[in-house]
């Protein structure tokens, strides 16, 4: 006696959905915690007839208790109130859980935007920073999610001389 190929491929289909649906269930239900970003470096890396070019590290701590991929990074830089650089980075880098991790930002500044940093600034002072931006994390178990992050601070004046 054979089983009708129909019911047993119903069957099939409802076993199978029925032991996927906590995996789908806990993929949905992940709400991530938005990472801590700081400002680990900053300094200038070459230089060009219309502009400098710039580094910035940026370390990363993954409060969640399940690895994150930093997918994209859109930022503001300003120094001394000054806006020298604004873009987006692509970089991914892949953060474990309750781990740091570093993402590496290619700035480009006018020499006018610096001059006018350098300006304010006197010879033995900081120079004071603020980072601004979005970070869009996702990962496995995360849907994409973009949080918000804006750090202040200083910096010796000696890193960001041309």
């Amino acid at each position: 006696m054979s089983i009708p190929a129909k019911p047993f491929a119903d069957r099939l289909r409802l076993r199978v959905l029925v032991l996927m649906l906590p995996f789908v269930a806990a993929c949905t239900i992940v709400r991530p915690l938005p990472p801590e970003v700081s400002l680990l470096n900053l300094e200038v890396t070459a230089l060009s007839l219309s502009h400098a070019t710039l580094s910035a590290d940026l370390q990363i701590f993954n409060p969640n208790g399940i690895a994150v991929t930093l997918k994209e990074v859109d930022y503001v830089l300003r120094l001394n109130d000054v806006v020298v650089s604004k873009g987006q980075s692509m970089e991914k880098v892949r953060i474990g859980a309750g781990e740091y991790g570093v993402a590496t930002l290619r700035l480009s500044s006018a020499y006018y935007d610096l001059w006018r940093v350098l300006k304010q600034a006197s010879k033995d002072e900081d120079v004071e920073f603020d980072l601004k931006g979005l970070v869009k994390v996702g990962g496995l178990g995360v849907l994409n999610k973009t949080f918000r992050f804006d750090r202040a601070g200083s910096i010796p004046l000696e890193q960001i001389k041309p």
